[in-house]
């Protein structure tokens, strides 16, 4: 009998290998390949050989697989972006991920089982068992189920209309954490229904479900001291292709696990909130970013939008598991100890810690009398400290620890240690990453202290100093010990651009393209991050020449070198915002040059990416603005009517919204001259009506449904500005009548608001106006008693 079934039993392993190898053969033809064999699971123990055939036969599509590959480190660049279309999951890959789930939810739910009085009775195949399924719930599963994971460009358009439409979002990938995924009841729960075959329809999981399940199953683990046997040894499990392909040594860490548990705590990061437990659905929490007013900034939104409980509950998550690194170096040292990957994991945790404790990162600027509020709905008054602090309760670390300061500084003193810690015991497992050094520079980059292009600087120059660079005797360095690559460089552009410094940034610029051309090195090749830091810093200043320079190189490079960054919509949108900025008399006939140039490359079909959007136009708009003559007025009127007609015709991307309507509106605030065009009438229109009834088209087709937008107490305002403006007898009426009609449309009267009508009532003659004002003012001065209104000393005046 015993024989008659280890025969049935390896016919069955025969039969299931055919299988997958026939499934294997057909999927190889469409372009679709297998994991490596080590990535899946390679065990002699018995508990295993009844299912590890069909881990075998894992599959990734080769854009995934490239998705993949390209998020293995923080140092990895993308060097085209021509290829945004991402291959549907196929069934097979969906099966097989779902076998996978299953079988490792029986394997946890095994383990789990085990008591503090059992042991005594752990195997060596129940820790190799242990070992495995800590590396599925900490890596592997997020692969499959995260829903952002191989989907999403942190943030992009692309990865929000993934998410949205593509394969996230079906019974296999369920959403919301309808229960806390940190209950080791709940889990086991979970891993029953899962084996029952109830994960697709009554499961409900998080994004950061896999990362949970793995400290639980690491916590258990501690408890049944099974560091010293080998639990955080993944030789035969993890696949060369989890670290760094110039870091092999991040293979044998035996941080490994840990700091695949933080990576994955930290998805959130990357993708917004997006996939963690919170009150929103990710589809829900997706809508919010997409369905926007203005919907054109959800990209913006979904990248800086930092202070939501989200992210703080991640890096939350993600600091718990560095403190639990800590302790176990420090209790087993023989067994785990600091290395560069640990390191490594560490500042990237205070790096993101710095990130939601930095002063002005309250969101997407909102200033600007164009800007309006793109994060409406969105805003909050959110203190991170406070979050931090409330979520940490159970722990609280040092006060320090809760400034952008204080982060800074322990980032520096990790940094520090483990150099000097390299340099005396010249101990290769903490060598210097280049990754230590641009979580350094990516927070200095971020912050808004002052010396913080200073610091930047000065590391970038010690790692150059470090591949051989000549440093003038003028320049402060600090010494470094790995070469920088381009995230270096980005960086160090960003954290200049943001700080206006445009002529230092076109500097670094230059000096890396130089010394790219020079090395032919590609771990320095300017990428499309690149162009876009320098390009916004030139940008911020008007340095509009300068940057349609810049851009012809990249259009010139692209065209002639094959693999060259794709100039993307956001690239040329940035230098027609250079030439709205510039100062030039040309700069309106330069900007609808470079719009004419878009719209060529894209019809013809040598870059498609770019057609013009609602960006474009708006941009373009706000060119002519500024010049203040009647012909760009009308031209910003004629721009917008062609947006309209666009989107009418299904043109989502030139969707008209309230920014654009506020350009065509300023065009003719900006405006002088008394007369312009008659009405049907015959009646002569000055500028303040003509801005008028462009509000009130805007009213009109949000009143028939043809536009989902609403005015803004910026659009009003651009409007009685223009009445202030104007010297026409009725301005001080027509004034006030638009102010009390604000709001019927849902528009509150600001400050603004006000200051315009008492401006147009002081250039009447009539004492009568003179009663309006003074009970105007009381009206100001109630509604700041009241809390209603904010008054600041123009108001005064």
């Amino acid at each position: 009998m015993l024989r008659r079934h280890c025969l049935s039993s390896s016919w069955h392993q025969r039969l299931r290998f055919l299988i997958a190898k026939r499934e294997l053969t057909r999927c190889n033809k469409n372009g679709i390949f297998p994991i490596p064999h080590s990535d899946v699971m390679v065990s002699s123990s018995s508990s295993y050989h009844h299912w590890h055939h069909h881990g075998s036969s894992l599959l990734l599509s080769t854009q995934s697989f490239s998705s993949f590959c390209s998020k293995r480190s923080s140092s990895s660049s993308t060097r085209s972006n021509s290829n945004n279309a991402k291959e549907p999951i196929s069934e097979a890959q969906r099966r097989n991920a779902q076998l996978e789930l299953e079988q490792m939810s029986k394997s946890t739910t095994r383990l789990l089982a085990i008591t503090a009085d059992d042991s005594s009775s752990i195997t060596d195949a129940m820790v190799n068992e242990a070992r495995v399924a800590l590396h599925y719930w900490s890596r592997r599963w997020y692969m499959h189920f995260h829903p952002g994971f191989g989907r999403a460009a942190k943030g992009s358009a692309l990865s929000v209309d993934a998410l949205r439409n593509n394969s996230f979002f079906d019974p296999l990938e369920v959403h919301r954490g309808s229960s806390r995924d940190d209950d080791p009841s709940a889990a086991a729960a979970a891993a029953a229904a899962a084996a029952d075959g109830e994960l697709s329809t009554s499961i409900q999981r998080s994004g950061d479900y896999g990362a949970r399940q793995a400290e639980i199953l690491l916590d258990w683990s501690i408890s049944h001291n099974l560091i010293p046997r080998g639990i955080f040894n993944l030789e035969g499990i993890c696949s060369p292709l989890e670290y760094h392909p110039n870091e092999e040594y991040y293979g044998s860490s035996p941080n490994m696990t840990l700091a695949h548990i933080i990576d994955t705590y930290l998805l959130p990061c990357a993708y917004n909130g997006v996939g963690c437990f919170g009150g929103y659905s990710n589809e829900e929490q997706i809508n919010l970013l997409v369905e926007e007013d203005n919907q054109r900034h959800y990209a913006t939104l979904s990248k800086h939008y930092t202070k939501n409980p989200h992210y703080i509950k991640a890096v939350v998550d993600a600091t718990r598991i560095m403190k639990k690194m800590r302790e176990l170096q420090t209790s087993f040292p023989d067994h785990i100890s600091p290395d560069t990957l640990s390191i490594k994991s560490e500042l990237n945790v205070w790096s993101k810690r710095s990130m939601i404790l930095g002063s002005d990162h309250v969101g997407v600027q909102t200033g600007g009398i164009l800007a309006g509020n793109i994060v409406a709905g969105h805003h909050n008054n959110l203190d991170p400290k406070e979050r931090l602090k409330s979520l940490e309760k159970d722990d609280v670390l040092d006060d320090r620890f809760y400034t952008l300061r204080g982060c800074l500084d322990e980032m520096e003193r990790i940094l520090t240690n483990a150099e000097e810690q390299y340099c005396v015991n010249n101990d290769d497992s903490m060598k210097p990453s280049v990754d230590w050094y641009n979580h350094i520079l990516g927070s200095w980059a971020r912050s808004d202290l002052e010396e913080a292009p200073v610091r930047a600087i000065e590391m970038l120059r010690g790692m150059e100093a470090y591949d051989g660079v000549p440093i003038r005797p003028d320049e402060s360095v600090r010494p470094c010990w790995a070469k920088p690559d381009s995230v270096s460089y980005n960086s160090v552009l960003f954290c200049l651009a943001r700080c206006g410094k445009a002529q230092e940034a076109l500097n670094l610029f230059r000096q890396l393209s130089n010394r790219y051309r020079q090395s032919n090195n590609d771990s320095i090749r300017p990428d499309d991050v690149t162009y876009g830091s320098v390009l916004h810093a030139l940008a911020q200043v008007g340095k509009a020449s300068d940057a349609e320079r810049i851009l012809d190189s990249i259009e010139e490079e692209f065209l002639m070198t094959p693999g060259a960054v794709v100039p993307s919509l956001t690239i040329y949108n940035t230098v027609l915002n250079a030439w709205a900025n510039s100062l030039e008399h040309t700069a309106p006939r330069r900007a609808e040059l470079l719009l004419e140039r878009m719209k060529t490359l894209s019809s013809t079909g040598k870059n498609p990416n770019i057609e013009p959007d609602a960006v474009s136009f708006s941009t373009v708009m706000s060119c002519h603005a500024r010049s203040k003559r009647k012909d760009g007025a009308l031209r910003s009127e004629e721009l917008l009517d062609q947006a309209i007609t666009a989107y009418s015709q299904g043109n989502v991307k030139m969707k008209p919204d309230s920014i654009m309507f506020n350009c065509a509106i300023l065009a003719w605030a900006h405006c002088s001259v008394s007369g312009y065009d008659t009405d049907t009438t015959g009646r002569t229109l000055i500028p303040a009506e003509r801005a008028e009834m462009l509000l009130h088209r805007l009213l009109e087709m949000r009143e028939n449904g043809s536009l989902e937008i609403a005015p803004m107490a910026q659009t009003y305002n651009l409007v009685l500005d223009s009445w202030a403006k104007s010297q026409r007898r009725d301005a001080a009426d027509r004034a006030l009548n638009l102010m009390r009609n604000m709001p019927k449309a849902g528009v509150t009267p600001d400050e603004c608001s006000y200051n315009s009508v008492l401006n147009a009532i002081s250039k009447q003659e009539d004492v009568m106006w003179l009663k309006r004002a003074e009970e105007l003012f009381q009206e100001i001065l109630e509604l700041n008693r009241s809390g209603n209104l904010t008054i600041s000393d123009m108001t005064y005046k």
